[in-house]
């Protein structure tokens, strides 16, 4: 698997996302080692500790930090750690820095969040954020991925995300379109 190119997307990757792109294969490579193909992923410390350090008995988590070893996901800190307007959501430490990750680095296009409270959080404050199957759709749409990977993925990761997620997201990509009702 080679690294992302020059018109690569640029990430930041929430927990939840991450991990969900980390647990799932597709062709006997994980969706998070598709994603580093067409994306520059890039994560927080505090992520870094919810999926790594406190998972690490899970395969998932290994795979991750391997991930990080090599450089293929990069860990930056946000130039603050405290955001007392975010405190009061009662964020996790995770969706918290990222969202301030991304506040302050405008060099990144999205914030993949599956966090439903974070994603609104971050709606707010007009961060651009993206579902992970959005993501994919995305890079479908870009010509960064085929469609027939990003349906397989699709598929792949249907357990995480409750009923609807998927079969609009594959409705999506079939038409080309977003806004489709049937």
């Amino acid at each position: 698997m080679g690294t992302p190119g020059p018109t690569s997307l640029k990430v930041v990757v929430d927990s939840a996302s991450l991990i969900t792109a980390a647990k799932f294969t597709v062709d006997g490579h994980t969706v998070v080692e598709y994603l580093a193909q067409c994306c520059l992923l890039r994560i927080t410390p505090a992520v870094h500790q919810e999926v790594i350090l406190a998972g690490a008995t899970y395969p998932d988590a290994a795979h991750v930090q391997a991930m990080v070893t090599d450089g293929r996901i990069t860990v930056a800190s946000p130039p603050v750690s405290a955001a007392s307007v975010l405190d009061g959501y009662k964020l996790g430490r995770g969706e918290k820095d990222s969202i301030i990750l991304m506040l302050t680095q405008p060099d990144m296009d999205y914030l993949v969040v599956d966090d439903r409270l974070a994603f609104v959080v971050s709606d707010r404050m007009t961060v651009p954020k993206i579902l992970l199957v959005d993501l994919l759709v995305e890079l479908v749409w870009q010509g960064c991925m085929e469609r027939q990977l990003a349906e397989k993925m699709l598929k792949a990761i249907a357990p995480r995300y409750a009923p609807g997620f998927i079969p609009h997201t594959l409705t999506m990509l079939e038409r080309g379109e977003r806004r489709c009702l049937s």
